[in-house]
């Protein structure tokens, strides 16, 4: 899946002297995720997990800019 490459794309760029312990810290996170979603999914109803999933969303967007962000004045500060 596109997504799943891409995440790994950005973990590879975010760390690329720690690759082996960011993926390992990427899928550790992963599973904990689906874990936890599964729990909770057995005593919650369909209405307060989509709110979850969509907050969960507009926050990672919100993160997922603050990286690029951070990213791009990183790499413009290294080429001055």
């Amino acid at each position: 899946s596109n997504e799943m490459n891409f995440l790994s794309a950005l973990v590879a760029l975010l760390f690329p002297e720690m690759t082996e312990a960011a993926f390992a810290n990427y899928h550790c996170t992963k599973a904990a995720s689906f874990t936890v979603y599964f729990v909770i999914s057995l005593y919650v109803c369909v209405k307060v997990k989509l709110i979850v999933v969509i907050v969960v969303l507009v926050l990672g967007s919100i993160l997922y800019v603050g990286v690029e962000i951070s990213v791009r004045r990183n790499n413009n500060a290294l080429k001055k």
